[in-house]
């Protein structure tokens, strides 16, 4: 009988049409995944520097992003390094001037 392991992985690497690359993870402060492109293929935007670890992660440089939430404008702002994020003072949420790990995200 074969039991199912439970991944670690915290990022899940998504292969787009036009050859580019996004790390997604969940963003426990927003509560949703945010997924920067780590490898550019015909992509013309920005790129994020990735060291390919699925379980501790590091992205550089920090990560920003933006969305609207109740009609009001909600900030992002992070780091992530080694498994761990980072957020700055100034992102909109609860855990802003925290560090937290990343939890395993599903596939």
């Amino acid at each position: 009988m074969s039991e199912e392991v439970e991944s670690l992985e915290v990022i899940n690497l998504v292969v787009l049409e036009d050859g580019s690359t996004r790390a997604e993870f969940y963003c426990p402060g927003c509560k949703s995944k945010h997924s920067p492109t780590v490898k550019d293929g015909n992509w013309k935007g920005a790129t994020w520097d990735f060291n390919n670890d699925l379980i501790y992660p590091t992205l550089k440089p920090i990560l920003s992003s933006a969305f609207i939430d109740r009609g009001k404008k909600v900030e992002c702002h992070a780091f992530v390094k080694d498994g761990k994020i980072k957020f700055t003072k100034d992102s909109d949420h609860e855990l802003a001037g925290e560090t937290v790990e990343l939890k395993p995200i599903e596939k």
